[in-house]
């Protein structure tokens, strides 16, 4: 009865270990995943920003294309110009 005493108290120390473990590994977890859904928050932000500045990126070479068409015509008018001053 008293071996039998002593294993029950060694399980219930085991044991006891045990949970302390998966309290720690619970919080490491929950760590993670606080940890994850800031990273997860800061990706769509990013997301976002990339989405803003790709459509800024797109006027501005619509822009950059209308002026060179513009240029385009201007240095076809003065080429006109150029011929009949000459």
């Amino acid at each position: 009865l008293e071996q039998r005493i002593k294993e029950l108290q060694d399980r219930q120390g085991a044991a006891a270990e045990l949970e302390d473990k998966v309290r720690s590994q619970t919080g490491l977890l929950a760590a993670k995943d606080q940890e994850i859904e800031a990273l997860m928050h800061a990706l769509d932000e990013e997301e976002m920003q990339m989405e803003e500045l790709t459509k800024k990126y797109e006027a501005l070479e619509k822009a950059v294309q209308q002026k060179n068409q513009e240029i385009e015509s201007l240095e076809s008018s003065r080429g006109k110009v150029m011929k009949k001053l000459s």
